[in-house]
């Protein structure tokens, strides 16, 4: 399959757009938008739902596993059938826009979904099982608790207004995909949510 020419320059109008949704929590806002970065992550959206972009580097369109993921994306491949825009970065420019330091060579820009459109993997269904987090603001960590969360079967988790961003790259890339599963109301009253959950709760300070 032959693929659009390599963007090299910082001026071109997408890669900006890739940036500001790399950097910032407001650009991400205002599109409704956020990147995935990693064959894992792309692996596991996948057959949830066709990313609104996949962006490859340079390097990456000779890796085997990204060439599938290509080929799937580039086929219709998820919830929706439609074909994801393919959008090739030298490797100078996917690294500025990578969260990690030796990146994959993969990224896709996805809608965030809102809570509703989640469906969590609940291991009781007669039981409710919430997670509330205050003032969690390094990456690693919230995403290595909505991880745990996800993996106990929690059915929402709401976060305090102190809270980083949930959708942040680097946030997602330590949960390892648990933002899929978990239904994630942002810029929550805990103490309203406690008030009213009659379940049981895991309050993580």
């Amino acid at each position: 399959m032959k693929l659009a020419k390599v963007i090299t320059s910082r001026d071109n109008p997408f890669f900006k757009r890739t940036a500001g949704l790399a950097r910032s929590a407001h650009q991400r806002k205002i599109a409704g938008l956020t990147l995935l970065d990693g064959v894992h992550l792309v692996e596991t959206y996948l057959p949830l739902g066709q990313p609104e972009s996949l962006i490859v580097s340079e390097t990456g369109c000779n890796n085997p596993e990204i060439k599938r993921l290509i080929a799937e994306v580039a086929g219709g491949a998820g919830s929706t059938g439609a074909k994801a825009a393919i959008t090739v970065l030298s490797d100078a420019l996917f690294h500025d826009i990578s969260s990690v330091q030796t990146p994959t060579g993969i990224m896709a820009s996805i809608p965030i979904p809102s809570p509703g459109s989640v469906r969590a993997r609940r291991y009781n269904d007669d039981e409710e099982f919430w997670v509330l987090l205050e003032a969690i603001q390094d990456p690693g960590n919230f995403g290595s608790i909505l991880r745990s969360a996800a993996a106990a079967g929690a059915s929402s988790v709401y976060l305090s207004h102190g809270c980083a961003d949930p959708w942040s790259p680097k946030t997602l890339r330590a949960a390892m995909g648990a933002h899929f599963f978990l239904p994630i109301y942002e810029r929550s009253n805990l103490a309203e949510v406690a008030r009213i959950f009659k379940g049981k709760m895991l309050h993580i300070l």
